[in-house]
């Protein structure tokens, strides 16, 4: 397997302090890091495993070295092993908000990232439900945390292309269609962003729009979408749940659910005078 590919997520990045610090647990951690950069992966699970045996489950360490264990599994095709113990991260008491390793990703995200890199692994086999799996964990249940606005559009957009490489693998287009027009839709209707100290005005969705035009290539394809997305948004509900509101509508058996703080009516107004509707 190309271990770059999991360069991204494994934790290289520590801070001075703690390394002057000298303890036994960032000394073994580095370890680790130098075995895995000389791509000698048993030698780094063993280190960063004997982090994990100090049980200082608070440190900066113990939680890298944690995140880092099933990376190196998987850098070294040990699928099964690698799935194992991205599932111990999901199901760990690893804080997803502890440090994170510089200014633009400021928490750890211990559990998203996991279910990024498990959902990666799996696609480079070809075992696209798998990787549709966990992906869906990763933009649901082990959501992205963040302060920034830029970084959280561009990770939503990298999700939503994955999603859409996957079930295009698997030959479903009505899922390619769904996933991608949903997103829009959730980000030009509803601008459903997470609260955050940096917002951003530029568009990133750009590629998903394209993706869209690129499916929907035929002027029959596009009348036949925009007809089913008309007569969802005309049996579309508002409905309430937990103190927020949701406009519900389905188009050719795929449930759409979207945040918005409109009534029906001026949402599908919205709808119909923004990007996304004009496409079609």
């Amino acid at each position: 397997m190309n271990t770059s590919k999991f360069l991204l997520f494994i934790t290289l990045s520590f801070s001075s302090e703690l390394i002057i610090a000298q303890k036994e647990d960032s000394l073994l951690f580095m370890a680790g890091i130098e075995s895995y950069q000389a791509k000698n992966y048993h030698q780094a699970i063993e280190k960063w495993k004997a982090v994990l045996d100090i049980k200082n489950d608070s440190s900066f360490y113990f939680g890298r070295s944690f995140n880092n264990i099933p990376i190196a599994y998987a850098s070294m095709d040990s699928i099964v092993q690698a799935e194992i113990w991205f599932n111990k991260i999901f199901h760990s008491n690893l804080n997803d908000l502890d440090e994170g390793t510089n200014i633009m990703e400021p928490y750890a995200n211990y559990r998203h990232n996991a279910a990024m890199v498990c959902s990666k692994m799996f696609a480079q086999s070809r075992n696209y439900q798998k990787a549709l799996q966990y992906i869906w964990l990763a933009d649901t249940l082990y959501q992205y945390r963040t302060i920034s606005g830029t970084s959280f559009e561009k990770r939503c957009v990298s999700i939503t292309l994955w999603k859409a490489d996957f079930y295009q693998e698997l030959n479903n287009l009505d899922s390619v269609i769904f996933v991608l027009s949903y997103k829009v839709m959730d980000r030009e209707i509803s601008h459903r962003l997470p609260s955050m100290a940096s917002f951003t005005p530029l568009d990133f969705y750009e590629p998903l729009r394209e993706r869209l035009e690129e499916i929907l290539s035929s002027e029959t394809q596009q009348q036949d979408f925009k007809k089913s997305l008309d007569k969802g948004l005309k049996s579309s509900k508002l409905i309430n749940q937990t103190g927020k509101k949701f406009i519900v509508f389905s188009i050719k058996g795929n449930q759409y659910k979207i945040r918005t703080n409109l009534s029906k009516r001026k949402f599908i107004k919205k709808i119909r005078a923004s990007e996304f509707y004009k496409l079609f």
